[in-house]
């Protein structure tokens, strides 16, 4: 989880008044990023990582949340800052979808220290571990780092899209819990490679071979194929198909747009009156034919304790800064704004 993002949000928050509300945080928060750094700003706005995951991104705080996830990204306009990062904080996340259901032990040892995987969850839009970490020669401080882990699916680097990690000590074991967004599509089952090299303020080698499956997410998993679309702007967005997992919402979808015209879509969903920001953008492919270009991408959302029967999706454009300038501002595309229905 980048540090600067986490920083640069709970400053704001700390400084802003009980009355403000989240939009107004988040449009700081991006118009500050456009002056300073364009780059992270096009990595923010990609949907990589939501607001809530950058508040919940300062861990080790003594709160007793056992990992560190985007949780439920509710951006409630209405709502005061204070209470939406009390809700965030106060959130659960995956543990609440009691996900964390395939037992697995699998441990390595180098340096007296123990890395072991305790359980693993994947759904094709998240992968996640929870795991301990015990050390025979001393006991573990109460704030551990918690470990850079570089993944591999056969023998290849998985990369992700964003990642964060967290957790707590109890009874001298380091539990937590370490959840990615993969960019590729995963194979129903694999064995993920995981290589650590460092552990707390210890250099080793630590490697595991975790069997990951989606086959009970899958069991648990509502895939719905609404085929809408809607055109506006000279932009027609469709709508393929929504998968709700025990914790996630996916969407499916497309878009074309004029080649080489300055469209990049974002969607943002809403249920029951709350805009809920994606925690992953991926784009999976583009086609060009005849002067259009259709691009197709999933968005990923952490799914909310109530889902509605019907979930909106609220599309923005965000371009490209033009050349010589650093800013560029988001367009709401409300022209694009689709009601799904999930039934």
């Amino acid at each position: 989880m980048n540090s600067d993002i986490q920083k640069s949000l709970k400053e704001i928050v700390e400084q802003a008044s009980p009355s403000v509300s989240f939009e107004q945080i988040w449009n700081q928060y991006k118009y500050e990023k456009k002056k300073k750094k364009p780059a992270l700003h096009r990595l923010v706005r990609r949907a990589t990582i939501s607001a809530a995951a950058c508040v919940l991104g300062v861990t080790g705080c003594g709160l007793g949340l056992s990992f560190l996830s985007p949780g439920i990204a509710l951006a409630m306009d209405k709502l005061p800052v204070v209470n939406q990062v009390y809700d965030w904080f106060g959130d659960p996340g995956l543990d609440q979808a009691t996900v964390f259901e395939d037992k697995v032990h699998i441990a390595a040892t180098d340096r007296g220290i123990t890395f072991t995987i305790t359980d693993v969850y994947d759904d094709q839009g998240r992968l996640s571990l929870q795991y301990q970490i015990s050390s025979l020669y001393r006991p573990l401080p109460q704030d551990p780092a918690a470990p850079d882990m570089n993944f591999y699916l056969n023998g290849k680097p998985l990369k992700m899209t964003t990642s964060g990690a967290t957790g707590r000590v109890s009874s001298q074991l380091w539990h937590g819990v370490n959840e990615g967004y993969p960019n590729q599509a995963l194979p129903k089952q694999f064995n993920l490679q995981i290589v650590i090299h460092k552990l707390g303020n210890k250099h080793g080698y630590w490697e595991v071979q975790v069997p990951v499956s989606e086959t009970k997410a899958m069991k648990n998993t509502a895939t719905y194929t609404p085929k809408l679309s809607k055109t506006y702007k000279g932009i027609t967005l469709s709508i393929d198909q929504v998968a709700v997992t025990p914790a996630t919402v996916m969407v499916d979808y497309h878009y074309t747009k004029k080649q080489k015209s300055n469209v990049d879509l974002i969607l943002n969903m809403s249920s029951g009156g709350a805009s809920i920001i994606p925690i992953m953008g991926r784009q999976d492919r583009e086609s060009i034919h005849g002067g259009t270009e259709t691009v197709y991408a999933t968005a990923l959302y952490e799914k909310p304790k109530h889902l509605n029967k019907e979930i909106g999706i609220l599309p923005e454009n965000d371009p490209t800064p033009s050349a010589g300038s650093t800013t560029s501002e988001s367009d709401k595309l409300t022209g694009l704004d689709i009601q799904v229905p999930l039934r």
